[in-house]
């Protein structure tokens, strides 16, 4: 397991890197949906109900949106590495 670590050390420190920003991105979701629901939670159960439904419609198109970048990403990947530009920007668009 050491040998593997050091042989791709370079590969987590910029995996995690990345991943930071989206770790972050997503507690600050559930910060807030928290802090919305102890708010809401103050005036009646309906409305706790309602806040707690709209959060979590928002977190499924949050999930539906990030499930599209992340198939997107080999295939842009694919055309980035063949030159393909513009095909990237029709894929984009559509």
């Amino acid at each position: 397991m050491k040998g593997i670590w050091k042989k791709y050390k370079e590969n987590y420190s910029s995996i995690f890197s990345l991943g930071i920003p989206i770790l972050i991105s997503q507690l600050g979701m559930i910060v807030v949906a928290f802090a919305d629901n102890i708010m809401v939670g103050r005036y009646s159960t309906e409305a706790l109900a309602s806040a707690s439904f709209v959060n979590n419609v928002f977190n499924v198109a949050t999930f539906a949106c990030l499930g599209f970048s992340y198939g997107l990403t080999p295939l842009i990947g694919a055309l980035f590495t063949q030159k393909r530009d513009t095909t990237i920007g029709g894929m984009i668009k559509n």
